[in-house]
């Protein structure tokens, strides 16, 4: 994803501001011309341009949980070398911008077809481990999708694609 420029909530407050400043200024001005101007001024093409740095602004903002490794903490848990190995390779900062983008426009899309969807990271602890408490639906998901094949709900990962 090329760097684009991102509007935060104060200056798209401060922009709107300026548009209405010159409105009260000029008595011929359109609100709409108003926010076109601001949007010249502020090296933007139009005011949709702003809205739409904003609204990308927005999304992004939006922190992805992080991996959850609190079961290590655990005093009965003896992890090997590979396993703390495996940990110090998680993902311990937010996901890069344009997963983040792909993965927020695929939740809408999915919303607004009526599709019920879970979201599931792989994590390199995660994928080593048993499926035991798998929740039902995302057990289908992943068989629906050929990503594993279980034989029953008691049984370990059987097979990875």
């Amino acid at each position: 994803m090329s760097k684009q420029i991102l509007v935060t909530r104060s200056q798209y407050e401060r922009f709107k501001q300026r548009a209405k400043q010159l409105k009260k200024q000029s008595n011929t001005l359109s609100l709409d011309d108003a926010l076109q101007i601001v949007a010249k001024e502020n090296k933007f093409g139009n005011w949709k341009a702003i809205t739409n740095a904003y609204k990308l602004n927005q999304k992004l903002s939006i922190p992805t949980p992080n991996v959850s490794i609190n079961f290590i903490h655990d005093e009965d848990i003896e992890l090997s070398e590979d396993e703390e190995q495996d940990i110090k390779n998680e993902r311990h900062q937010d996901l890069d911008d344009e997963i983040k983008l792909k993965v927020i426009n695929n939740k809408k899309e999915l919303a607004q077809l009526a599709i019920e969807f879970s979201i599931f990271e792989p994590t390199t602890t995660g994928l080593k481990k048993a499926f035991w408490t798998l929740p039902l639906l995302l057990e289908h998901t992943l068989n629906l999708q050929n990503f594993i094949f279980m034989n029953n709900r008691n049984k370990e990962l059987m097979n990875m694609v």
